[in-house]
């Protein structure tokens, strides 16, 4: 009974205690500030589900309509003049045919008659036409077994035509058939053939049997923004109104990169791109604070914190946009899936290297609270970054214009981890427009 009394004697002392007296006014703005990272993450994470899903739902629409679509004959290729043969007319008219040889067995046998009238009465009566041996003997020849031949072999022919796969595929001049590998299908047109391709009607723009470079220019407006962290080994030296006035005061602005580009197309699918860009990172600050108190980092807590006398207060006010400038050098790999005569899609995903050349804008220093100038502090030359993008292209023979949408993010900290007790990774996200000149086709 007396532990239970003790616990209710605690709580009604706390429920005494305004809640806010438990909690500093830093930690409220540190965690502030974590759900507000933890939702531009969110966005950038839904953005790029977004387009990842775009892309891949486009390239099963396309697939799906590529499998499902055949060939037609043109009515170029159903006028294509050529002359008719009796193998024509004995595809297109299968019913007439042996009439047609009848007819015209019978007027050559009328026409031989005519230029020799005692062709008859001479096979029977003269006995010198008959020519006997004692192994056989042959049937003499008159009108009525000429006729009987001419149509018996007429007959056999129309049956052989007749019993051919080709004839039972086709009742009409115009039929399809597949060579002995089944890819590519040949149109027969009369006595023409014309061969066409199976891979979804390849124009020539976009030939995947030949490969070629491409060199132009691009220009990505983009939306810049940083992830955050601390430095684990140096947090001792934040001072607890960094979060509040300081990383409260930054957010996401317009950022840039323009430059030149150059892929390489070997045959098939695939390609390989690279180029050399000048890259432009951004933040938009707004700092409006006043410096209360003195921070001094030692490892006793209470004693890191001395009020300032009032007339020491010193008011912080500054807007404007912090710029970092690198050389960007990428090496990508893509992929490309046409959708039409003139369109496909491009997706590419790769890694840069970014040479830091200048920086410029004022932060908030992360121990004093004061403004130093971005030139005089410490950051690391040299970045990695990740990137990737996924877009339209359309093609002419010598030109190819692309807008892709592309997200970058680097993969190293902006500060230097020896020094700073505060590490950002700068990334962006915009629309990239590219405009390329198709050189050294092979």
């Amino acid at each position: 009974m007396d532990k239970l009394q003790h616990i209710d004697n605690l709580l009604r002392k706390a429920s005494q205690v305004p809640a806010n007296a438990l909690v500093d006014a830093s930690d409220w703005a540190r965690i502030e500030k974590r759900l507000k990272r933890r939702k531009n993450r969110i966005y950038a994470l839904w953005l790029f589900l977004a387009l990842s899903v775009c892309t891949t739902s486009a390239l099963l629409v396309v697939n799906q309509i590529n499998s499902k679509t055949t060939p037609t004959i043109t009515q170029q290729e159903k006028n294509i003049d050529s002359p008719r043969t009796n193998l024509d007319l004995q595809e297109s008219h299968p019913a007439k045919s042996t009439e047609t040889l009848e007819s015209e067995v019978s007027s050559k046998t009328e026409v031989a008659n005519t230029l020799n009238p005692t062709n008859q009465s001479n096979s029977i009566e003269d006995p010198q036409e008959y020519h006997t041996t004692d192994a056989e003997t042959k049937i003499p020849i008159t009108e009525n077994s000429v006729f009987e031949s001419e149509q018996t072999i007429a007959q056999e022919f129309e049956q052989t035509i007749e019993s051919t796969p080709l004839h039972q595929q086709s009742k009409s001049p115009e039929f399809i058939f597949e060579d002995i590998f089944g890819s590519t299908p040949l149109w027969v047109n009369q006595d023409k053939v014309i061969v066409q391709s199976l891979s979804n009607s390849k124009p020539s723009h976009l030939a995947y049997d030949k490969s070629h470079w491409e060199t132009g220019i691009s220009f990505t407006p983009s939306l810049s923004s940083k992830i955050s962290g601390t430095n684990k080994d140096l947090s001792g030296l934040i001072n607890r109104n960094y979060d509040r006035f300081v990383a409260s005061s930054e957010s996401a602005a317009f950022g840039n990169t323009f430059g030149f580009n150059a892929q390489y197309h070997p045959k098939g699918r695939f390609f390989y791109s690279s180029g050399l860009y000048l890259t432009q990172r951004t933040e938009q600050v707004n700092y409006d604070y006043t410096i209360t108190e003195n921070f001094f980092p030692t490892n006793k807590i209470n004693e890191r914190y001395f009020d300032l006398d009032p007339r020491a207060y010193v008011d912080v006010n500054y807007t404007g946009s912090n710029s970092y400038h690198f050389i960007e050098i990428p090496l990508n790999i893509g992929y490309k899936q046409p959708i039409s005569r003139n369109f496909e899609l491009r997706t590419q995903v790769g890694v840069s290297y970014l040479s830091l050349l200048s920086s410029s804008g004022k932060k908030g220093n992360f121990e004093t609270l004061f403004l130093d100038n971005l030139s005089n502090l410490n950051f690391n030359t040299n970045h990695l970054a990740a990137n990737l993008k996924s877009g339209l292209y359309y093609h002419r023979p010598r030109l190819a214009i692309g807008l892709e949408p592309m997200i970058g993010m680097n993969l190293t900290n902006l500060q230097n981890k020896s020094t700073s007790a505060i590490l950002d990774k700068p990334y962006s996200y915009g629309i990239n427009l590219t405009t390329n000149i198709k050189l050294f086709n092979q």
